[in-house]
C-alpha cells in the first residue's frame, strides 16, 4: 500500500491507519533519502561534482537547506538530482520492502512514488491532495523554512502523477478529525480486501 501525493507532512492523522491495519510497516522515503545522504559517498561525491561544495557542510555532510534553496528554484538542477537520487531510493526501498515480507502491511509514504517507480510493486496507492495554503502551514510548522523557502520548494516540486494508478483520493484541507475519518474508512477498505484475498 502507497501513501502519496502533493509533498506535504500528514504524519499525525495517518497514525489511525496502524490502529486498523495491524502488523503493519511504514517505509518513509524521506528519511530513506536521508540515509542514503548519510551513508552512501558515492551519492554524496555525485551532488558535489554536480553542484559544487555549496551543498556541504563542514563535515562533508549535505546541507539539505542549501541543496533545497537550488534545485526547487530550477527544474534543470531538480531534474540533475532526480537521476542521483531516485535510482538510489528505488532499490533502497525495495530492498527494506523484501527484508520485511513478514509484515501484513508495507505501508510506503512517498511523495516521488510514480517518479520513482515504486508504485510497481505496490497493490493499493492513496493519494494524499491539499491546497496550497495547507501545505504552506504544514510545511512551516514541520520544517522551519522561511515563508519563501516554502514557496520556492511548493512550486519547484515535479510530482509525477498516474491517476488510472490511484486507487484512493483523500484531501487533506478539512480538520484533523476529519481527515483520520476519512483514513480510517480507507484503511478498512483496504484491509478488507486483503483478507478477501488471503481466503
Amino acid at each position: 500500500m502507497e501513501l502519496q501525493g502533493e509533498p506535504v507532512p500528514v504524519r499525525a492523522p495517518l497514525r489511525v491507519i496502524f490502529k486498523v491495519l495491524k502488523d503493519s510497516l511504514l517505509i518513509d522515503a524521506d528519511k530513506i533519502a536521508k540515509e542514503i545522504y548519510f551513508s552512501d559517498r558515492s551519492a554524496r561525491e555525485q551532488v558535489k561534482t554536480c553542484f559544487g561544495d555549496f551543498v556541504l557542510k563542514a563535515d562533508g555532510q549535505i546541507d539539505y537547506r542549501k541543496l533545497g534553496k537550488l534545485v526547487f528554484s530550477s527544474k534543470e538542477k531538480l531534474c540533475r538530482l532526480n537521476d542521483i537520487m531516485l535510482p538510489r531510493i528505488e532499490s533502497a526501498i525495495r530492498e527494506k520492502s523484501g527484508l520485511n515480507k513478514d509484515k501484513k502491511y508495507l505501508i510506503v509514504d512517498a511523495a516521488i512514488l510514480f517518479n520513482a517507480g515504486i508504485y510497481k510493486i505496490c497493490d493499493y496507492i492513496i493519494w494524499v491532495r491539499a491546497g496550497r495554503k495547507r501545505r504552506q502551514e504544514m510545511l512551516a510548522a514541520k520544517s522551519g523554512l522561511t515563508t519563501d523557502e516554502i514557496m520556492l520548494r511548493i512550486e519547484g516540486q515535479m510530482v509525477k502523477r498516474i491517476p488510472s494508478r490511484i486507487d484512493f483520493l483523500l484531501d487533506n484541507n478539512g480538520t484533523i478529525e476529519e481527515m483520520q475519518n476519512k483514513i480510517k474508512g480507507i484503511a478498512t477498505l483496504i484491509g478488507k480486501a486483503v483478507n478477501n484475498k488471503s481466503m
